[in-house]
């Protein structure tokens, strides 16, 4: 990991072998249901997320949102029903990456 430093700000770049978080995971989304949506270029679904914190285990409930751009490609909102006390961008991240893992793969309803 490379940290650059500019006056008095520092950042780190990202790791090159992708998101990769030792304290939170993401096992498994099941109960996927897909929401009633008039919008043909827009699902709208809701499931449970089974998620790995340090030495925890929480299951919660998700609602997620996969939106297809107008130049191709697709966005995914995600947001959860219950509060966590977990910092939300790290949880929210991997949720996203997993639920694009199982649009390519063909699993979505």
């Amino acid at each position: 990991m490379n940290v650059a430093c500019r006056h008095d700000f520092c950042s780190l770049d990202r790791w090159e072998a992708g998101d990769y978080n030792p304290v939170m995971k993401v096992v498994d989304i099941f109960n996927i249901q897909r929401k009633e949506n008039l919008l043909y270029y827009r699902r709208e679904y809701r499931g449970e997320a089974i998620i790995e914190l340090l030495a925890d285990t929480l299951v919660t409930p998700v609602e997620f949102v996969l939106e297809q751009r107008p130049m191709g490609g697709y966005s995914i909102h995600v947001s959860l029903v219950d509060a966590i006390d977990y910092p939300l961008v790290p949880i929210v991240s991997g949720l996203k990456s997993f639920i694009a893992d199982l649009d390519l793969k063909g699993v979505l309803p």
